[in-house]
């Protein structure tokens, strides 16, 4: 056994040496991401602000980030799964409920427990997004939908945020690093030949949009 250890330990650190240059030529990628753009440098909380006040449309303000994130994630790897359509149809609902309400001189209370109206978000794979991938970058999982939003999910939902997709993960969320066999590995957004960590690193990206 011990033997066999043995012999295994030196397989593996000529392999080490074999594939490291391949490696290394794998981590030079240099390509840029592409500027960035100033309104989705604002808070969430501004963002908010905007839509209540006039300033954005929520369904402005979702084509915003939708396109920003259709830029970005060729390079860096991150959606699971997106749900663009559904979310500018959300959007379009918000508008029209703020228009309502201030038609009617109620905004102030129709706001007053969405802090996050027509704000979009993105879900951490592994956080349930009903309706959308829950393998959580996992083989066996393949083609497992979340048939509930998970708890955070349901409170950012119900303080008035849409969703706009689910977000890459380790295997299970079990690494250091956002990679799995399922979807790939998804790349640092501040410099593409470094990891993004884990396990949320797909969110990393997202926070990066901008």
């Amino acid at each position: 056994m011990e033997v066999g250890v043995r012999i295994l330990g030196v397989v593996l650190r000529l392999l080490n040496l074999l594939l490291a240059p391949l490696f290394w030529l794998r981590a030079r990628d240099r390509r840029a991401l592409t500027p960035p753009k100033p309104l989705l440098l604002r808070s969430a909380k501004e963002h908010a602000a905007a839509v209540r006040n006039g300033e954005i449309t929520s369904e402005e303000l979702v084509t915003v980030y939708i396109e920003r994130v259709k830029e970005v994630n060729p390079l860096l790897n991150a959606v699971v799964e997106e749900r663009y359509r559904a979310a500018l149809e959300d959007a379009k609902e918000v508008d029209r409920k703020i228009q309502e309400a201030k038609d009617n001189g109620v905004l102030v209370q129709f706001v007053q427990n969405k802090p996050l109206l027509g704000v979009p978000f993105t879900v951490k794979e592994s956080c349930s997004l009903a309706g959308l991938s829950n393998a959580v970058g996992c083989l066996e999982f393949a083609g497992r939908k979340a048939t509930n939003d998970g708890e955070a999910v349901r409170l950012v939902k119900q303080a008035g945020g849409i969703p706009l997709l689910v977000s890459n993960t380790p295997e299970l969320c079990l690494g250091w690093e956002t990679t799995n066999l399922l979807r790939g590995t998804t790349n640092n957004p501040y410099c593409l030949d470094r990891t993004p960590g884990g396990s949320s690193g797909g969110e990393l990206h997202d926070t990066r949009v901008a």
